[in-house]
């Protein structure tokens, strides 16, 4: 899924489920903030409260060396780092791809490591996650339980769109892309996914089948691998604009839940869900133009979302260090490209807590994934020897 789905339909659930404007809006900016969260640079910054202090480390001059737990992946050298195991387990699947059961359960087939659409109803461990989450926010109302809740809805509602593709590498992802069908006018628009080109990338996700998944307004057909040694014998095909609503009744249920009411009527869903299929059904990426699209449909309600003022909102950062806060930086791209470590040479300061929050509940929610509490061994290495090589005069 992309914008279309994690911030305007998440939002537009939230509100219907009478969440006041503000805890909508928190709710649906930290699911799309799980994508858009694309940080791979150590920070260099001033301090780190205790809560957060395992994700960092204490320099000689009192600072610290923190390193982000990045959720989201946009730029090429982003997606050349998804070829490495430990991005997949760390990025990968636990925020897109989550399988039935932890990292740490063996399996008898990889396949069993594909997504499968998850439901409240049923145990899985995207269930566990989500009923832990709804139980935090009963007992403490606090903002990071609810930034939780959105960041935890990102990865249900993938379990839909990225149903059948697992987060690793491997043969049970190598699919071909046969069929793209536009839900708007039924038009045949398989060639504008270049399905020749992307079944020669490396099988990591749905990359070989581009964003047939993704789009809310579209219906696709593909062949998928039985086991390695298959010819692709199994036929699969979804329309994304049905599948994408059913999982917004799974949502808005869920949402309503946590506040201790009942299910929607169906009645009112009835009256609802056509509103949403209305809004699935668009081509349009750019997020001003989809603020307004959406507020055509819904009108008594407010839409905007941006990612640069999300983070510049929790990290003040000096004019020289700015690049750093986007992903498309030409000289953040060319430093990760060639390989090296980035780091802020000049001290950062953050504004607000909800940067080392949303990067804390990222890390718990990726060791309850992987089953055990991960180690970034590459930040250490790298913390101990600039740490050995400090000098004062260079900061």
């Amino acid at each position: 899924m992309d914008i279309n789905y994690h911030y305007f339909a998440v939002k537009s659930l939230a509100l219907k489920a009478g969440y006041i404007e503000d805890d909508a809006q928190l709710l649906a900016s930290y699911s799309q903030f799980v994508d858009d969260f694309d940080l791979y640079a150590y920070m260099y910054l001033d301090n780190v409260p205790d809560y957060a202090r395992h994700l960092a480390y204490k320099l000689p001059n009192g600072k610290w060396l923190f390193n982000p737990v990045t959720t989201g992946f946009n730029s090429l050298p982003d997606f050349a780092r998804l070829i490495l195991d430990r991005y997949q387990r760390r990025v990968v699947i636990p925020f897109h791809f989550i399988p039935l059961q932890r990292l740490n359960t063996k399996q008898t087939s990889r396949a069993n490591w594909r997504t499968i659409p998850a439901s409240l109803d049923t145990p899985s461990l995207m269930t566990e996650l989500l009923t832990k989450a709804k139980q935090q926010y009963i007992d403490k109302q606090e903002r990071y339980n609810l930034m939780r809740i959105g960041m935890l809805l990102h990865t249900f509602a993938d379990t839909y769109a990225h149903q059948g593709f697992s987060g690793f590498q491997g043969w049970e992802n190598h699919s071909m892309l046969t069929k793209v069908i536009n839900n708007i006018n039924n038009e045949e628009i398989t060639a504008s996914y270049e399905p020749g080109r992307y079944f020669l990338y490396p099988s990591i996700g749905h990359v070989n089948v581009n964003h047939a998944p993704d789009d809310s307004n579209v219906r696709f057909e593909i062949r998928q691998k039985l086991n390695q040694n298959d010819d692709y014998s199994i036929y699969y095909n979804r329309s994304n604009t049905r599948d994408f609503v059913d999982i917004s009744k799974e949502i808005i249920n869920f949402l309503l839940s946590c506040k201790g009411k009942d299910k929607i009527d169906e009645a009112e869903w009835e009256v609802f869900y056509p509103l949403l299929v209305q809004g699935f059904k668009t081509e349009q990426k750019d997020i001003g133009r989809l603020c307004s699209y959406w507020k055509s449909i819904f009108p008594e309600n407010e839409y905007y979302y941006s990612k640069e003022s999300l983070l510049k909102s929790q990290i003040d950062v000096s004019k020289e260090n700015e690049f750093m806060l986007s992903a498309e930086g030409e000289l953040l791209d060319i430093l990760r490209a060639s390989g090296q470590t980035v780091v802020s040479s000049t001290l950062m300061t953050i504004k607000s807590e909800d940067f080392f929050h949303y990067n804390v509940m990222a890390k718990q929610i990726c060791d309850e994934v992987n089953g055990f509490i991960t180690e970034s061994r590459e930040f250490k290495e790298y913390a101990d020897n600039f740490s050995s090589k400090f000098s004062t005069s260079s900061f």
